[in-house]
């Protein structure tokens, strides 16, 4: 076994701020194993007795639990969309982990309240040949349901307020509704899920995922788009490791909301923002000099703590970002900068923030992610350019580990333009394009090999790996 490595803080400012014992290197998944079970009692019943995105799964057949003693890894995915090189990097960990003899537990994560949901559509689109088309489905779709979704919110408005967003082009109302972050949008039935799957193209198998997904959300009381998407990227992590001959591997789903709130020992959940913000402040010199200016890019020396949104303003007027704002706190002295509109918000507990569909900055995100099963959690990350925001991570005072991969970023041939510049793939893509490989299994097993090559060399550099439009041809760059 290779000893663990830093790698050079010239490229990645942060990578040296975390203490040698926190990094756990791919080939030291081993040290995960407890002597004890692991599981507090807030994350064993959050995560999995009370879990309905479990819930859910099990009724598509897949029924699974974590091993008792195994530190278990916080996936790390913070974003609804292109997520396909962090759903890469935690099959990655988990047959990694299996090769070491240690049955790893993954814990899924995704945000419903980070952005509003025409953000994910918008990069969305990029992962299939015709963009165009796909976003126009894609709004369609989901439009639709976001606008059923925007009437409940007026009904405690005064009648010349509805009547500015109800007079409005059926276009224009679906377009202010997608505004609205997915964890407030009620999903799209079946029928409709399974004709937008055919409207980008997907593959059958595919259309009929997307379908009995979104039958076995209602078995488990799930309702939002958010729901949809956090069960969905599941069955499709449980699909490839299907692909790999083993189905056995442990992902559990849930939303980073849910796990905040629900899944802390210490009822970090009842802190408010001013508390947490506090709290940050404590670590924030752990970043490294070097980052204070990029980090204080608000001006005045504040950071951002918090992405909210008022629905009224979101949805009457026209400009693009009309009705998202910005809550941030002062460098000096981690004070959250709030005025006579916001004060209620700083002073509120977090759980209630989460639960309006406020999104956390990134920063404060992981440092209440750490907060977890008391803290008995190993973090997945990507070191890149905007690793500050796992600072939180590298307190040396906090027992958590850090799973630190080099970055991935994973793009389709057919999406590229002439200055190499591309969204990320989404995982749906992705597995529609693995399904019409000549040899599925054979072609994962040879992409997860590169990628395990670099990812276990501490040296490597960030890796690009860009699907070829001929299914089963794949290049990894640096």
């Amino acid at each position: 076994m290779r000893d663990a490595q830093p790698p050079d803080p010239d490229r990645d400012s942060l990578a040296g701020t975390f203490p040698a014992w926190k990094r756990l290197a791919p080939l030291e998944l081993s040290r995960l194993r407890a002597p004890e079970p692991v599981l507090g009692d807030a994350c064993q019943t959050a995560l999995v007795e009370m879990n309905p995105w479990l819930q859910a799964l099990r009724s598509l057949g897949h029924d699974f639990a974590p091993e008792a003693r195994v530190v278990p890894i916080e996936e790390g995915e913070t974003s609804l969309n292109c997520n396909a090189h962090q759903a890469l990097a935690s099959l990655f960990a988990l047959l990694t982990g299996r090769g070491q003899g240690v049955r790893l537990t993954v814990i899924g994560t995704l945000a419903g309240g980070n952005h509003g949901l025409d953000h994910t559509i918008a990069i969305l689109r990029g992962s299939f040949g015709d963009p165009a088309r796909a976003r126009a489905a894609l709004q369609e779709t989901l439009g639709d349901a976001a606008r059923a979704s925007a009437e409940a919110l007026f009904a405690d408005c005064r009648r010349n307020v509805r009547k500015v967003f109800f007079s409005l082009p059926l276009p224009v109302q679906r377009a202010r509704a997608l505004r609205l972050p997915p964890a407030r949008i009620l999903a799209p039935e079946a029928d409709r899920l399974r004709a937008l799957a055919v409207a980008l193209g997907l593959d059958p198998w595919l259309r009929d995922l997307l379908s009995s997904v979104r039958e076995a959300m209602g078995s488990a009381g799930l309702q939002t788009v958010a729901d949809l998407f956090i069960l969905l990227r599941a069955a499709l992590i449980r699909h490839l490791a299907s692909v790999l001959g083993d189905g056995g591997l442990s992902y559990i789903p849930t939303s980073l909301e849910y796990l905040i709130a629900r899944g802390t020992d210490e009822e970090l959940g009842g802190l408010s923002l001013r508390e947490l913000a506090a709290r940050w402040h404590a670590v924030f010199g752990l970043a490294p000099p070097s980052r204070e200016r990029r980090i204080s890019g608000f001006g005045g020396g504040r950071f951002r703590v918090l992405n909210y949104y008022d629905p009224v303003e979101l949805l009457t007027r026209g400009a693009s970002r009309a009705g998202w704002r910005v809550l941030t706190a002062a460098f000096a002295n981690g004070e959250v900068i709030a005025g006579r509109q916001t004060a209620e918000l700083a002073g509120l507990p977090v759980r209630e923030l989460l639960a309006r569909g406020y999104g956390l900055s990134g920063k404060l995100i992981y440092l209440a992610v750490r907060a977890v099963n008391g803290g008995r959690v190993c973090n997945q990350i990507f070191l890149s350019p905007r690793s500050d925001v796992f600072a939180a991570l590298a307190d040396p005072g906090h027992p958590g580990l850090v799973l630190a991969l080099q970055r991935l970023d994973v793009h389709a041939c057919w999406r590229e333009e002439p200055d190499g510049r591309t969204e990320q793939l989404d995982l749906l893509a992705f597995v529609n394009w693995l399904g019409r490989c000549p040899d599925p299994p054979r072609t994962l097993a040879q992409i997860l090999g590169r990628l395990s090559d670099r990812w276990c060399d501490p040296r490597s550099c960030r890796a690009r790996l860009v699907l070829g439009e001929r299914p089963g041809s794949f290049r990894l760059t640096e």
